[in-house]
């Protein structure tokens, strides 16, 4: 899409797919106006995905997993999102983002040392839920993200506008704001659900 400038693998509109062992790492979008993902899911059903890394992707908004667009029955196992890195103002840097994504489940997922360095209204999520319903999360771990800069927040795990969700057996740990009386870091956040 206009605004996906650099994407490791993009699956639209896709069903009964199995991802296994892969990387997606360096994917770093220029010039500014572009996002930097690792792995892009838009649309898409009954998807497996096991040991697989995101890392080190970077661009104006950040991700490591995306989850778009009624993506469901979506399965993560064992996956890890680190080291991605938003560089535009009020961008976000995500380990996992879903967005009007339902009944997908997260094994033992990490997300870890996500980060935005600068910038004014800027975020960092390990696990971003946006309109999302009914994601299960088992022993999840969000650790070490950052958001610095003025009124910079930063959330482990974090769910706006959904129901349902289940965290059991999720950790947070490690996940700092920036360094104004704005800036927020938590371990989890849950609004307007």
């Amino acid at each position: 899409t206009a605004t996906d400038g650099a994407v490791g693998a993009h699956l639209s509109s896709c069903t009964n797919i199995g991802i296994k062992d892969c990387i997606f790492s360096h994917n770093q979008a220029s010039p500014s106006g572009k996002n930097g993902i690792g792995l892009n899911l838009s649309g898409c059903t009954d998807i497996s995905i096991e040991n697989c890394v995101a890392s080190s992707n970077k661009g104006d908004s950040a991700m490591g997993f995306r989850l778009v667009s009624s993506t469901r029955g979506v399965s993560l196992k064992n996956c890890i999102a680190n080291y991605c890195e938003a560089t535009a103002n009020s961008a976000s840097a995500n380990g996992f983002l879903l967005n009007t994504a339902e009944a997908n489940e997260f094994f033992n997922c990490k997300a870890s040392y996500n980060r935005r360095n600068s910038g004014t209204g800027v975020a960092t999520y390990g696990f971003n839920l946006g309109s999302s319903n009914y994601n299960n999360f088992y022993d999840c771990e969000a650790k070490f993200n950052s958001a610095a800069g003025e009124s910079g927040s930063c959330y482990g795990f974090y769910s706006t506008a959904g129901k349902g969700n289940l965290f059991k057996q999720c950790i947070a740990t490690g996940n700092t704001g920036g360094n104004n009386s704005a800036s927020i870091g938590a371990g989890f956040g849950i609004a307007n659900t």
